[in-house]
């Protein structure tokens, strides 16, 4: 469907849930709430319809922690036949338990969020010491051939020897890493991390070459991909800079969060509420329409180089 700028939106992130068992600190702050006001998975599947109605090819679903939402994995089989692309963002943390139903889903995607390897760091960054069931989770997706991505959140206190860590651990599992950089949050507490380029200037220092990669090879995310190669290892590294290499004006997403609020940027606070609509008992049609002229009126692009979001990333959908 149109965008504005020239854009052309084909991409839904969807929140199933608010809920989630870990407490990293770029995400949630103690001011977020779990109020119970989440849309039924029926509702949500309602909405997911309308939104490929509009044009929607490709939808992520996430949360929260998505797998805490009872009939996630069922909700997931019904979307998939919807859609081109289907994918899942998890923390792994109950990876393990729903690895197999999850292949049966025929689900294109699943990142796994892993900043750290080192269990002390992890239970610092997330505030719970489940470092092991991650892992684990993670083993048991690959058991079953999940097409699995692991992201990497650029913290400020982030050491070489742990990226070098990381890099070796994915590409033993041949598994592509994706370093994410830290966005200027209310959660964040004024916390800094890394650009891209200043882990690119990292790696080389380790003695890493890099080697662009087409992006195309792994989805539509916005990511730029390379081969970091060190001697005879290999990995395959990404690196997503909203900041540095901001990537607005080639933006093909909407967002959707638990309570039904349709969002046309993350990082503005003006959202469309869809709950509303299904509460009226509006036809799909009107639906379309109200997702169509989110996605015509677009911001630009966000100003978070100017200034911190104000609220928190739990509070719209991870």
């Amino acid at each position: 469907m149109k965008a504005s700028f020239g854009r052309k939106t084909t991409y839904l992130r969807l929140s199933v849930t608010r809920k989630c068992d870990l407490f990293c600190r770029y995400c949630r702050d103690s001011s977020c709430s779990f109020a119970k006001d989440e849309l039924t998975l029926s509702e949500l599947l309602h909405l997911a319809r309308c939104a490929v109605q509009a044009g929607i090819d490709t939808v992520r679903v996430t949360g929260g922690e998505p797998l805490l939402r009872e009939g996630c994995i069922d909700f997931l089989k019904e979307l998939r036949p919807l859609v081109k692309r289907l994918g899942l963002t998890t923390n792994g943390t109950h990876l393990a338990a729903h690895a197999s139903a999850l292949a049966a889903t025929g689900i294109n995607s699943v990142n796994v969020s892993l900043d750290t390897l080192d269990r002390k760091r992890f239970f610092k960054w997330t505030g719970r010491d489940l470092l092991p069931q991650v892992l684990e989770g993670i083993d048991e997706a690959l058991r079953y051939r999940l097409p699995l991505k692991l992201n990497c959140v650029l913290l400020d206190d982030l050491t070489a020897a742990e990226t070098e860590e990381l890099l070796r651990y994915a590409a033993s599992r041949a598994v592509p890493l994706r370093f994410i950089e830290l966005m200027p949050l209310a959660a964040n507490d004024g916390s800094s991390g890394p650009t891209g380029k200043m882990l690119r200037q990292q790696l080389t220092s380790l003695g890493y070459s890099l080697r662009p990669l087409d992006a195309a090879l792994f989805g539509k995310g916005p990511a730029r991909y390379y081969e970091a190669k060190k001697g005879e290892s290999a990995s395959c590294i990404g690196l997503i800079e909203a900041l540095s290499d901001n990537f607005c004006s080639r933006c093909d997403r909407l967002r959707l969060d638990c309570r039904g609020r349709l969002y046309g940027c993350l990082y503005h606070r003006q959202y469309t509420d869809l709950r509303e609509l299904l509460l009226q008992g509006a036809e799909d049609e009107e639906i379309v329409a109200c997702i169509k002229k989110v996605s015509a009126t677009k911001p630009q692009g966000h100003d978070l180089a100017a200034a911190p979001a104000p609220f928190s990333l739990a509070e719209v959908g991870g």
